[in-house]
């Protein structure tokens, strides 16, 4: 559940304890915590042999013995303590209403990525990510998120369904959290969904004049001319002026 723990935390996402006798999980994504990792698991798991004779398979050793000495070098006691910390700050209403605002704005990146143009992976989202095409656009992933990390939006490519290649996906994975945090919201992911198309836009028309069948060259060329380039740098200046129009606030408050 490493995407939505933050959200199964905040109880606005199904658990998976429900289901599953081992979870796992980061702790930097909507969790908020410091970069780490949990394991969780049921003490004892009840199972039956091929004779129907019930028995306890206990998981914490096995578990407990493939991270350390397995895989685990030495704990690193100050992640240890920011984790902890996060998992306390998951606990207080101010963080159920985050998250809750978290899923409002991704579906308001969803329905303003639709009035532009492209379609959602989903038709819809019931988290904090929304997965979009690009296909119409006549660009992939690759090339349009070296582009828009030039202007400082971060996102991620993303391989859709009948892609052949993860180098060159066609689609792209946006998500609400950071944003969120900085008391975006609707109107603000809005205008956030506006500087992705105009920078998808920009990446089309570079990739026209650059003309280059390899991402390698496309971002070689791109890195000739970021510094240069007026239609990156005004994007660029843009953003940067908008969002340094709001501060870092807990839970966007």
């Amino acid at each position: 559940m490493a995407h939505i723990s933050g959200l199964v935390a905040a109880k606005q996402a199904p658990s998976p304890f429900l289901y599953s006798d081992i979870v796992t999980t980061t702790t930097h994504k909507t969790l908020q915590g410091a970069r780490g990792g949990m394991i969780f698991y049921r003490k004892g798991v009840r199972s039956v042999d091929k004779k129907g004779n019930k028995t306890m398979y206990e998981l914490e050793k096995q578990i407990n013995d493939s991270v350390f000495p397995g895989h685990q070098g030495g704990p690193h006691m100050n992640n240890i303590a920011g984790i902890a910390v996060a998992l306390g700050l998951a606990m207080k209403p101010e963080f159920q209403d985050y998250s809750r605002r978290c899923i409002e704005n991704s579906r308001i990146i969803d329905s303003s990525l639709k009035k532009r143009g492209y379609s959602t992976l989903t038709d819809g989202t019931d988290n904090h990510m929304v997965i979009f095409s690009l296909k119409h656009k006549g660009i992939d992933g690759g090339r349009a998120d070296a582009l828009l990390d030039e202007v400082n939006i971060s996102l991620s490519k993303q391989s859709l369904v009948g892609d052949r290649s993860a180098v060159l996906p066609s689609g792209l994975r946006v998500g609400s959290p950071s944003l969120t945090s900085r008391g975006f919201g609707p109107a603000e992911f809005d205008k956030v969904v506006e500087y992705i198309d105009r920078g998808v836009d920009l990446a089309v028309q570079i990739q026209k004049e650059c003309g280059a069948k390899k991402l390698s060259l496309f971002k070689k060329h791109l890195n000739s001319i970021k510094d240069t380039d007026e239609r990156i740098q005004s994007l660029k200046q843009e953003i940067h002026d908008y969002c340094g129009t709001f501060e870092f606030v807990p839970w966007g408050h």
